[in-house]
């Protein structure tokens, strides 16, 4: 007669089955959390898509459809004024914003992938704030036009910032991609 030989189950047997059912429930509750986490609303984030990538950007205010169609339609200012068009159209520090002052008043600000159209007649002084980056100023006359890109470029362990002057048909392409934003105040004519 032949007899079954039972295995026993010895302490490191019962031990390690038990880390497993808790490294298994741990995980279960981890993954719960962050998903969590993701679909909640995060005051002052918004979820955006960069390069196909989602992502979370910081949130600015946004002017309303009818206002960006009128915007990226490029109409010329009345004769005398000009505009400027001020893009930040990349998401390099996503999660700052660019402040921008028109002759040391708050005007505007930017977060990544937006736009500007401030419409002003006469000399100005335009400075643009990003945390704790170096300012940027541009003075100017107002008499055509003026087309900026706003733009923070990375590099190990350093973000610098860089305005520069683009042509018309340059802005008009890279608006179609940004978000127009809202001014911080009621009125964008300014005056000398």
């Amino acid at each position: 007669m032949m007899q079954k030989q039972m295995k026993s189950r010895g302490p490191s047997d019962v031990a390690w089955t038990r880390l497993r059912k808790i490294v298994g429930l741990s995980s279960a509750l981890g993954a719960t959390f962050i998903i969590a986490a993701c679909a909640t609303e995060h005051p002052g984030i918004t979820h955006c898509k960069i390069l196909m990538q989602s992502s979370h950007c910081v949130e600015v205010p946004l002017a309303s459809d009818v206002e960006s169609r009128e915007a990226r339609a490029f109409a010329p200012s009345v004769q005398g004024k000009a505009a400027i068009y001020l893009l930040r159209p990349y998401s390099q520090k996503r999660s700052s914003t660019s402040s921008v002052y028109l002759d040391n008043k708050l005007l505007i600000i930017l977060g990544p992938m937006t736009f500007a159209r401030i419409d002003v007649e006469g000399r100005h002084r335009l400075r643009i704030e990003t945390d704790d980056l170096a300012s940027l100023e541009y003075d100017m006359k107002a008499t055509t036009n003026v087309y900026l890109q706003y733009q923070l470029s990375e590099a190990p362990f350093s973000v610098r910032p860089e305005l520069s002057e683009i042509d018309e048909a340059d802005a008009k392409k890279r608006v179609q991609r940004l978000d127009l934003v809202k001014p911080v105040i009621d009125s964008y004519m300014y005056q000398d």
